[in-house]
C-alpha cells in the first residue's frame, strides 16, 4: 500500500507544500497507480487527491514467471525453461544453482549467445548476454507431488541470490471419479448403481479392453457404458439382485484393462 511518510501541515497563501508518499513494491513488478487524498482547510478544496504511477523492476527479472512449477503427467517429460534478464543493461552471470527439498530434479544453466539467441523481434525471448535455465524431472514414471525452492547466486549487487518456489506435481494418467465406491443394498429394494469415470490426465483417446470383479462381490455387475476410443471412459456398476449377497459388508475392487502402453 501508500502511505504518508511526510507533509507540509501548513502552507502560507500563494506558498508551495511538500507531500513525500511512500510503496511498498515487493510484488509490485510493472506499472503501478496509487493516489494520496488530503484533507485541507481550503473551503474550495476541501479534499484533494493526488494519483502517481511509477514503474517497478526487478534487479534481475525473470520469464515467464518468478517460480518453477513442474507439472504433467505419468509417462511424460517434465521440464520447464526460464529466461534471466538484468534490465540495467550490465552483464550478467548466473552460478550455484541448488534445489532444496524436492528430490529428483535436474537443473541445466546455459549464457544465452548470438548463436542460440530468439529473434530479436521476440521482446521477452532470450537475447545475447541472457541466461537459459532448464528445470527437469528426472523420473515422471510415478505420480508424485513436492515442494521445494530453487536457489540461484548473481552478480547483481542488490540481488546476490535468486530463490525460487518450486512445485512438482505429476498426476497418475487415468483419474478414477470417484476414488471409491459404497454401494448400499436394501433387502427386496431396488438394485444399487452407480458410475465411474476414468479420465485420461493426458487428453489422449483410449479404449477400456476388459473388466473384472475382485473380492468378495458376488452379484456385482461391471458394464462398460462407453463403446469408442474417447478420453472419459465410462463404467456403471449395479447390484442386480441383493439376495446374492448375505447381510453385511463385501469388499472388493474393480480391474479395468485398457490399451494404454
Amino acid at each position: 500500500g501508500c502511505t504518508v511518510a511526510e507533509f507540509d501541515a501548513a502552507i502560507p497563501p500563494g506558498g508551495t507544500g511538500k507531500v513525500v508518499g511512500k510503496v511498498h513494491t515487493e510484488g509490485r513488478l510493472g506499472e503501478n497507480v496509487k493516489s494520496i487524498t488530503l484533507d485541507t482547510s481550503d473551503p474550495a478544496a476541501p479534499q484533494l487527491v493526488l494519483q502517481f504511477k511509477f514503474t517497478v523492476t526487478a534487479p534481475v527479472s525473470i520469464w515467464p514467471a518468478q517460480q518453477i512449477n513442474l507439472q504433467g503427467v505419468q509417462g511424460d517429460s517434465v521440464m520447464q525453461e526460464s529466461i534471466f534478464k538484468r534490465p540495467d543493461g550490465q552483464p550478467l552471470e548466473l552460478s550455484d544453482a541448488q534445489i532444496g527439498n524436492a528430490k529428483g530434479v535436474t537443473v541445466e544453466l546455459e549464457k544465452v549467445t548470438e548463436a542460440n539467441a530468439d529473434p530479436a523481434t521476440n521482446p521477452s525471448g532470450a537475447h545475447s548476454g541472457d541466461w537459459r535455465l532448464r528445470v527437469m524431472l528426472d523420473d515422471a514414471s510415478q505420480p508424485r507431488q513436492a515442494a521445494g525452492t530453487l536457489t540461484l547466486t548473481t552478480n547483481h549487487p542488490d540481488r546476490k541470490t535468486v530463490t525460487m518456489p518450486l512445485q512438482v506435481q505429476v498426476a497418475p494418467v487415468l483419474q478414477i471419479t470417484p476414488p471409491r465406491v459404497d454401494l448400499r443394498v436394501e433387502p427386496q429394494g431396488r438394485p444399487a448403481t452407480i458410475t465411474i469415470d476414468m479420465r485420461n490426465n493426458g487428453y489422449r483417446v483410449f479404449l477400456v479392453t476388459g473388466l473384472t470383479i475382485e473380492g468378495d462381490l458376488a452379484g456385482v455387475d461391471a458394464q462398460l457404458v462407453t463403446d469408442q476410443k474417447m478420453m472419459v471412459q465410462r463404467v456403471r456398476l449395479t447390484v442386480p439382485d441383493s439376495a446374492q449377497l448375505k447381510p453385511g459388508v463385501h469388499q472388493g475392487k474393480l480391474v479395468a484393462k485398457t490399451d494404454l502402453k
